[in-house]
């Protein structure tokens, strides 16, 4: 479900059962072209799909965070944002990426982190992979 969608009478009554967000992150520098552009959107919204529709009644997306800067800055930004969303009463928040760089950073606010970042042909075995950690997520904090 994306942010946009939910109204106050609906996170009220269903917050408890919207636990996990999910925040796209797609590292644009600027300095990619219209097609390049364009192209990360895609691939990223695509694999996007492969949480949201399944889980649908439990996720809800957030805006995308798009440009990326200096390394340590951005570990601050993104792990800030992540800490409000968890104000915000998300228990469960998950990074997502083309960009697989992503895991180099200190991003330990996040629950999740995935870049799936692999070619079309392996698109089966990536959507399992992806909705196996998102449940793994689920289980192993509530096992906890």
């Amino acid at each position: 479900m994306k942010f946009s969608e939910i109204e106050r009478n609906i996170w009220e009554e269903h917050q408890q059962y919207l636990d996990t967000c999910i925040l796209p992150f797609t590292g644009l520098k600027g300095n990619e072209n219209p097609m390049e552009t364009t192209k990360a959107l895609e691939d990223l919204g695509d694999i996007l799909e492969w949480i949201e529709i399944p889980f649908k009644g439990r996720v809800v997306t957030y805006p995308a965070v798009h440009y990326s800067y200096e390394e340590q800055s951005l570990e601050s930004y993104l792990n800030t944002i992540c800490l409000n969303l968890k104000k915000q009463g998300f228990a469960y928040v998950i990074l997502i990426s083309n960009r697989s760089e992503i895991h180099n950073l200190n991003l330990q606010e996040f629950c999740l982190i995935l870049t799936p970042n692999e070619s079309k042909e392996e698109n089966v075995n990536l959507k399992e992979e992806i909705s196996n950690k998102v449940q793994a997520l689920w289980n192993n904090i509530k096992d906890s």
